[in-house]
């Protein structure tokens, strides 16, 4: 969640489909401090109830946390995830500031799918992929206003005014450290969640290409219960407990070939259409809830082209 303003602290917060976090983040000595985190309850979980009850639970809890931790309503930077994001890496020849803040806004308008006016967007300069090229690299980051607009509205209902949101490309890259001599190697940094699974290419420390793919682990239970016939609770607690790499479930691998197909297919992109020769990726780290599933990992490095 983003360091890049004024305050020194801020306080993040990711309401998950399964838990509640919150964070604390220290700009001056660049830390992020683990605060809380509780599980949501079944029904609210696994969708048993309506989203205006969902809404109305989560807004509840989140008073009660704000109450119990002394924290400050306003420096509050939830985080937010969903498959319209938009994230776009593209070269400009070098410029000047001045000229660049208008070249920008122009390019822009040439990859972002929807119209300007409702989109959110920001714009972040970054190193040229190709190391000493005398370009710029530009870095598009934007959301929908509908789902800035909606996400808005759960915390300003009670008293929260957020300065900001942080994405999951941006948070996994924060905590992501690697060895010197690996700064300039390219990466994928996956966090497969319930719902959600982010794909994030990251290089010398920024992200070069990121995109939510709608595929998690609600998808690996789901496939649980129609080949076992187990309900939604055994099906989760089976999947805990399985081990890929001793069993799989036959109902289970239309499912993980999907995911692991489109998975593939951004690092392919990444590989031939953005970093060409410069730094391909050849290394994954896996993050969420999902990184917990035993042997899920081989379905992405089975082609010995990638290791985890």
């Amino acid at each position: 969640m983003p360091f890049m303003f004024g305050k020194k602290t801020r306080v993040g917060i990711d309401v998950g489909t399964y838990q509640i976090k919150f964070l604390e983040l220290n700009r001056s000595k660049g830390e992020i401090t683990f605060l809380y985190r509780e599980e949501l309850p079944f029904e609210i979980a696994h969708g048993k109830v309506e989203p205006e009850k969902r809404k109305a639970y989560l807004q509840e809890r989140l008073k009660k946390l704000f109450s119990r931790f002394p924290l400050d309503k306003k420096q509050v930077v939830p985080l937010m995830q969903s498959e319209a994001l938009f994230y776009k890496y593209i070269e400009l020849p070098q410029m000047k500031k001045s000229e660049l803040a208008v070249a920008i806004p122009i390019e822009a308008k040439k990859y972002i799918p929807y119209k300007p006016e409702e989109m959110s967007l920001t714009c972040s300069v970054v190193p040229p992929i190709e190391a000493g090229k005398p370009r710029h690299g530009i870095v598009i980051t934007g959301a929908p206003r509908y789902l800035v607009e909606e996400q808005m509205q759960l915390y300003q209902a009670i008293g929260i005014k957020p300065v900001t949101f942080d994405i999951p490309s941006a948070a996994m890259n924060r905590v992501y450290r690697p060895e010197p001599e690996a700064k300039e190697k390219a990466v994928v940094l996956l966090n497969a969640g319930a719902k959600y699974t982010n794909v994030s290419i990251a290089k010398a420390g920024y992200i070069y290409f990121s995109k939510d793919i709608p595929l998690g682990g609600n998808d690996f239970t789901y496939a649980l219960e129609i080949g076992s016939g187990y309900d939604t609770e055994e099906a989760e607690t089976y999947k805990r407990n399985l081990d890929l790499n001793e069993k799989t479930e036959t109902h289970l691998i239309p499912f993980l070939q999907k995911w692991a197909e489109q998975i593939k297919r951004i690092i392919h992109f990444y590989n031939n259409r953005i970093a060409g020769k410069s730094s391909p990726v050849s290394e994954i780290f896996f993050s969420g809830g999902c990184a917990l599933f035993t042997g899920l990992d081989r379905y992405l490095c089975s082609d010995g082209c990638l290791h985890s």
